[in-house]
């Protein structure tokens, strides 16, 4: 815990502008604690592919490592429900009572120096109700990690939009 897992835009991708060139990716100790206890974990690596693919859809991403800014992403919070929860719980209440997957985190992007330009907090969850229950706890893993990518890769470009 503690060190960031990073992807680059690869050596073929040209001219980066204002794109983002690199991304990395920290679990907070006390989520990786708190997964490490319940045994649900995410898959940082899929995170990490799924925010370059959505930077990537808005030509937000690309260049030589290190020329443009940076994402870095900390995970603040993280709730995976195992299935036979989602399943009991959700059977039990009409859905009301299996709760929410949710993945919360931190973006700061920084320049090629490491100067912060700017900080936003991204949520994403996934409350299917009872039909959640339809849903294999890493399909909506996925689910969730979508929702996150798509959220920062449109807050990214907020950042970016003419003022």
């Amino acid at each position: 815990a503690g060190a960031f897992a990073t992807v680059t835009a690869t050596d073929a991708e040209q001219n980066a502008g204002g794109k983002v060139t690199d991304i990395a990716l920290k679990i907070a100790p006390d989520v990786e604690t708190r997964w490490r206890d319940k045994g649900e974990r995410p898959n940082p690596d899929r995170i990490l592919v799924i925010l370059r693919t959505n930077l990537e859809a808005q030509q937000l991403f690309g260049g030589e490592p290190g020329s443009g800014t940076k994402l870095e992403v900390v995970v603040t919070d993280f709730e995976l429900r195992p299935t036979y929860d989602n399943v009991l719980w959700g059977i039990m209440s009409g859905g009301l009572l299996s709760g929410s997957d949710k993945l919360n985190g931190t973006i700061t992007v920084t320049d090629k120096s490491g100067k912060p330009i700017s900080t936003f907090n991204v949520s994403a969850s996934f409350s299917g109700g009872s039909d959640s229950r339809k849903f294999p706890m890493s399909q909506r893993a996925d689910l969730m990690y979508e929702d996150f990518g798509k959220r920062t890769a449109q807050r990214r470009a907020g950042d970016t939009a003419p003022k």
